[in-house]
């Protein structure tokens, strides 16, 4: 539920929010064994021994692993339409992640992240959501407070740590669901 329309800043969650896994992937093991791996990355040297060791992969398997993980997603069409409109009644919008950096060029080739003004990612900061410090990151690179943004993740413990510090929230339990949240809260504040 919306309370205020004081909202200068969206935060979106990158995957389950801007990105979904595309509906004709063909399950890998490796590539979806990595890929969950990448999902709490604070540190990609050591995400990238442990893949390596625990895989058996060579430097180049290792990329070829990364660029099939940003192939396995696509883009929320629906949401990216909107970026223009969204950038227009809002100061900043920003994309917080909880992954590696190393898929972030494959990643950038279907997704085009510049569209946002910031990409705080956990393994770049060395902090993951739910940890309010990737939170209060954020804020103080953007120059806002809390209650200014609207958060938007599908992990409802991220979502519960957003809203604790004062964020309003909308929880993406599925890709219907959060659009038609979003949507409601775009007619609202008008």
């Amino acid at each position: 539920m919306i309370k205020d329309k004081n909202i200068k800043v969206i935060i979106f969650d990158f995957i389950g929010v801007l990105g979904f896994k595309r509906q004709d992937y063909i399950a890998n093991n490796i590539v979806d064994g990595v890929d969950a791996l990448a999902g709490g990355v604070t540190n990609d040297f050591d995400f990238k021994k442990e893949v390596q060791e625990k895989f058996n992969l060579t430097d180049g398997e290792f990329e070829s692993v990364l660029e099939k993980i940003a192939d396995k997603y696509e883009p929320n069409l629906d949401l990216w339409k909107l970026l223009p409109e969204i950038k227009n009644k809002f100061k900043s919008v920003v994309i917080i992640n909880n992954g590696t950096t190393l898929t972030l060029p494959y990643f950038n080739k279907k997704f085009n992240f510049q569209e946002f003004d910031d990409f705080i990612c956990s393994a770049a900061v060395g902090i993951s959501k739910p940890d309010s410090e990737i939170f209060r990151l954020c804020i103080s690179k953007l120059g806002v407070e809390f209650e200014n943004c609207l958060f938007m993740d599908d992990n409802l413990e991220n979502v519960d740590a957003a809203e604790k510090l004062g964020m309003e929230v909308i929880f993406w339990k599925d890709r219907g669901q959060g659009m038609r949240d979003f949507l409601k809260f775009m007619h609202k504040i008008g």
